[in-house]
């Protein structure tokens, strides 16, 4: 199906999709969490470890409510599907991010980290690839609604340490968040 090319701490960014490839199975509808706003939803049953969605484009300096950071100042809007990747304390995807600054181009891989139930949001835990967040996202209280919820959405500078150890220690903080380490 595709070419595996270079491996970032544990996990081969996947080749050959061209410049975007999500999974057949996923679709942008309602958010059955986040009243009023659209979600990545798994209309059929996804196993773990499986490439759920890959983007490339080119990298800007400036920071949206939408965008990913694929490097410590880098950042990409991941078009339609990664645009509706929510967050939560809890994931069920990781991302992998990568940053080349000789074409100024990132990519964002998400990779399934458990069994994905049909019907259930994909998410990924936004302190494990923002370094800040946008002042829209600093003040907005988390709704997760999952058993470890933190009450709130934080980047990884102003996350609390024990919750920093755990992102580490379950392998899901982004090659750009490492390198701080």
């Amino acid at each position: 199906m595709f070419n595996t090319a270079v491996t970032i701490k544990k996990q081969t960014l996947p080749t050959g999709f061209g410049s975007e490839y999500y999974h057949k199975s996923l679709m942008v509808k309602n958010s059955i969490t986040i009243k009023g706003e659209k979600a990545l939803v798994a209309m059929s049953d996804i196993p773990a470890d499986i490439v759920l969605f890959y983007y490339k484009a080119s990298c800007t300096r400036i920071r949206t409510r939408t965008s990913i950071q694929v490097g410590q100042a880098h950042h990409i809007e991941a078009g339609n599907i990664g645009s509706n990747i929510n967050h939560s304390c809890t994931p069920n995807s990781r991302v992998r991010t990568s940053y080349d600054s000789s074409d100024n181009e990132g990519v964002v891989a998400f990779f399934s980290l458990r069994n994905i139930k049909k019907g259930e949001e994909i998410t990924f835990d936004y302190a494990s690839t923002e370094t800040e967040l946008t002042p829209e996202l600093e003040k907005t209280l988390c709704l997760c609604n999952t058993k470890n919820c933190r009450g709130r959405i934080f980047s990884y500078t102003k996350l609390p340490y024990i919750f920093k150890e755990k992102l580490e220690n379950e392998g899901l903080l982004a090659e750009h968040i490492l390198d701080l380490l």
